[in-house]
């Protein structure tokens, strides 16, 4: 997801068009919640937590608290209430401040899926139509970027971003546990050029999947390297059993990344995945696909009834 703001003296430059205004007008200067929200909204996920966000800023000058007590530039006139509100309408433009309330608002496992990349300026802002600023700001960001470790983690979020579990069919009952087959795959295609160098970069750093922690698999072996040369897609086949439809999957990628980090979507629930998948569609649905009759959980008794 991006999120870009517009400095806090934008709404100088920008004039209303048709009764429409800049966004940041209406309290999106940073409209991360509107993304967040939206998801929720079009993909029916229902809260479920992306597998990454970035924002990305346009810089921002790091300022105290808008109401902090501070002796040496308090004043009779500044502590009046119209300048404290000026002073809070002024933040409100603030993307930087927008962020941190959802960073504030996030469970503390989720929090190292979403990254805000911004640079703080040395000096005063620049006017937004400052152009002889723009070296400067190169400059400055590249400096900083160099020795920002969140990109760096973002990206390792991107990468395992790229593989995603896929069921074969619905998971049928063992006795005891359900057996889901299926395969990993790849967002890339056969076709596009970052699959090999993917490949080779699997096979150099001898990266694994871990499924559940109570089994591994390494993300390429020889056979599907040679597949993927030949213009075949990523594909490794996986068995996980889970006690219920209930439970979770949670695929997890390491040795290409700094840490273990979970491939797309998971922890996965089993009969979300079923239904993402429209595994429970008996009758097939608008694809042309046929799917298998979802088998029953427990096998039913034979009761006898007696008068």
């Amino acid at each position: 997801m991006q999120s870009l703001e517009l400095p806090t003296n934008c709404f100088r430059y920008f004039k209303s068009f048709r009764g429409y205004q800049d966004g940041g007008l209406g309290g999106h200067n940073n409209p991360i919640n509107l993304a967040l929200w939206e998801q929720d909204i079009i993909w029916s996920r229902d809260k479920k937590q992306p597998d990454f966000v970035l924002s990305l800023g346009t810089g921002f000058k790091r300022s105290p608290d808008i109401d902090s007590e501070n002796p040496a530039k308090s004043s009779f006139f500044r502590d009046r209430c119209v300048p404290r509100l000026f002073r809070s309408f002024l933040n409100f433009f603030v993307g930087e401040s927008r962020w941190q309330e959802v960073q504030n608002s996030l469970p503390p496992q989720v929090r190292d899926r979403y990254h805000r990349f911004n640079i703080e300026f040395y000096g005063a802002e620049p006017e937004l139509d400052n152009l002889e600023a723009i070296p400067n700001l190169r400059r400055q960001a590249t400096a900083q970027a160099l020795s920002f470790d969140e990109i760096k983690k973002c990206a390792e979020n991107m990468l395992v971003s790229l593989f995603y579990l896929e069921l074969d069919e619905y998971p049928q009952f063992d006795k005891i546990v359900f057996v889901c087959s299926g395969k990993i795959r790849c967002r890339l295609g056969p076709s596009h050029r970052g699959l090999r160098a993917l490949a080779s970069r699997l096979r150099e750093t001898q990266a694994r999947f871990y499924l559940d922690f109570q089994q591994t698999l390494p993300c390429i072996d020889e056979a599907s390297y040679e597949a993927i040369e030949n213009g075949h897609p990523f594909s490794r086949p996986v068995v996980l059993r889970v006690k219920s439809l209930e439970s979770a999957i949670d695929i997890k990628m390491d040795g290409i990344t700094s840490r273990a980090r979970s491939i797309s979507n998971c922890p996965y629930q089993v009969k979300t995945l079923i239904k993402d998948e429209r595994l429970d569609c008996v009758f097939g649905h608008r694809s042309g696909k046929k799917r298998r009759r979802a088998p029953i959980e427990q096998p039913s008794k034979r009761v006898r009834l007696v008068y």
